[in-house]
């Protein structure tokens, strides 16, 4: 049997059946977010402004951190590039985390950015190497080889995901000018908030939202 084509970028569809998602951003603007293949600015309507409420002790940590700017810069490019109106979905259907947690490698995860309680953009400090952006997407379209993708089960009720560890410029670059890229984390990010939430919630700390948004309207402004 003949394995079907892969799909052209215009001829996604979006995933199966009704979803929770469709009360918050209209199925065309889904269907239009996943087939447009050049960035375009983000309506002003899909960002917002501080929040002003306090933070948890790690989101400090986070800002105070030498790493935070290139941090917030993959995550500002995530919201603005990866997740539709993510003003009207944060803290519902995605929210980020300051964990400071250590793993197995010694490296320190500063920054998380779940969507549906899946890790889809996790900032690390790495002592020997720096920053890296661990960013999950899903296995099509294919990446370039030279991003050192591999596809992973890990995530066995999201199915099989493509994982790529650049660093955090390499990250927020990646999503602007790649459309490859940029449409695999974009199937990503909708195919999870389509899913609905898991039965494990995290918890959504809106200090380092608010300082995500902030670095947004920084470069945002430069390019007005």
């Amino acid at each position: 049997m003949t394995a079907p084509a892969p799909l052209a970028f215009t001829q996604y569809p979006l995933p199966v059946g009704d979803s929770p998602l469709n009360t918050t951003v209209k199925t065309a603007v889904q269907q239009a977010f996943l087939t447009e293949e050049e960035p375009s600015r983000l309506p002003e309507e899909w960002l917002r402004g501080r929040s002003g409420r306090a933070g948890e002790a790690n989101t400090y940590r986070l800002l105070e951190h030498p790493d935070a700017a290139v941090a917030l810069t993959a995550l500002a490019f995530y919201l603005c590039y990866a997740l539709p109106d993510p003003a009207r979905t944060e803290g519902r259907f995605w929210m980020p985390t300051a964990p400071f947690q250590r793993v197995d490698d010694g490296s320190v995860a500063l920054a998380r950015l779940t969507v549906q309680d899946v890790e889809t953009l996790v900032v690390f400090h790495d002592p020997s190497v720096g920053t890296i952006v661990k960013t999950n997407l899903v296995p099509y379209p294919v990446l370039p080889a030279d991003y050192g993708s591999v596809v992973t089960e890990h995530y066995t009720s999201n199915g099989p995901m493509q994982t790529v560890d650049p660093c955090a410029d390499g990250t927020a670059s990646a999503l602007y000018h790649d459309p490859v890229f940029r449409t695999a984390a974009r199937r990503a990010a909708v195919g999870r908030m389509r899913k609905g939430p898991t039965a494990q919630r995290r918890h959504h700390d809106w200090a380092p939202a608010d300082a995500v948004y902030a670095h947004i309207d920084e470069f945002l402004e430069i390019t007005r």
